[in-house]
């Protein structure tokens, strides 16, 4: 049984693969590159353990102008949650920067590419005191026209796990090309 519920796992996985059509062994252009800032559009569930706060996000950081499957292609550097309410707020931490990193692309020409935002790293506070903290990475899919998606994420902290609404959109400004 349990081989056969792992063969399942296995073969969903690469059906998905195949149905995103993934390209993983060429190098990509991406232009314009450089700096980026992506805004929510529309207000992010962040879900903890311990409640539920929307928030609108704004995010900036850069893009490489060339990659490949598995390298990085840039990093988000700063950002800010806002409009969360009830005395709650979200920090942004950053240690570094969240570095980005490409895992495959879809279409011929490229019309989507699946990214990871890694080592992201949240505070949740109440009234201005550090409650919890937050870290891991989460999946994004870019589309033509300058939109990301966020996918199915989970973080891990102190109090437990969070994540951020999966499907939640970010305008990407300026919008990049991927070739």
């Amino acid at each position: 049984m349990r081989n056969t519920i792992k063969g399942l796992f296995v073969g969903l996985a690469a059906m998905i693969a195949m149905a995103f059509g993934a390209n993983t062994a060429s190098a990509i252009t991406i232009s314009p590159g450089g700096a980026i800032t992506a805004t929510s559009l529309g207000a992010v569930d962040f879900a903890s353990d311990i409640l539920t706060l929307s928030c609108d996000i704004t995010l900036t950081g850069s893009l490489a102008t060339s990659g490949s499957a598995g390298s990085r292609i840039g990093a988000i550097t700063s950002g800010s949650m806002g409009n969360c309410g009830d005395g709650w707020t979200v920090t942004l931490l950053f240690g570094s920067e969240w570095p980005l990193r490409l895992v495959s692309t879809a279409g011929s020409p490229i019309t989507s590419a699946l990214l990871n935002i890694e080592r992201i790293g949240i505070g949740l506070n109440f009234l201005g005191s550090p409650w919890c903290l937050y870290g891991g990475t989460a999946g994004a899919r870019y589309t033509e026209g300058g939109l990301i998606a966020l996918l199915a994420n989970s973080l891990t902290g102190d109090c437990g796990t969070a994540s951020f609404s999966a499907g939640t959109q970010f305008g990407l400004s300026p919008a990049q090309d991927f070739a």
